[in-house]
């Protein structure tokens, strides 16, 4: 089975969303605990996510990769990180969890994902 298949069609809410997502697959996937985040719905709320990796404590912890590989970090951009999801190599793809759709995984070349200025790929250390 591919390792993403558990997680797909969750449901999305204030504690499963993007970061929650990842906070899940990096405990159950790598034995990792990341800090959990309250993020709440709503535009200044996307700063708030944007401010968690200007924590100097947990930004330490990851670095910019040019050649993600599976379970990196994807930081989605606009001005500003609002988004994340875990990256797949294999299948090309990320792993995310949307507020109205719940965690889907997505090629990075649809065209849902074309609405991203940037991503940056970041790996735990």
């Amino acid at each position: 089975m591919v390792w993403f298949h558990k997680y797909v069609g969750r449901k999305w809410d204030l504690s499963y969303n993007c970061w929650g997502l990842v906070a899940d697959v990096y405990w159950q996937e790598k034995n990792i605990v990341l800090p959990s985040y309250k993020v709440e719905v709503g535009f200044n709320n996307k700063k708030h996510f944007a401010s968690l990796f200007s924590n100097a404590q947990e930004k330490t912890k990851w670095y910019d990769v040019d050649d993600p590989e599976t379970f990196d970090l994807l930081l989605f951009w606009t001005s500003f990180p609002v988004h994340c999801g875990i990256y797949d190599k294999k299948h090309k793809g990320v792993l995310h969890s949307i507020e109205k759709s719940g965690v889907v995984f997505q090629k990075l070349r649809e065209p849902g994902m074309a609405q991203w200025l940037s991503i940056q790929s970041l790996r735990r250390k």
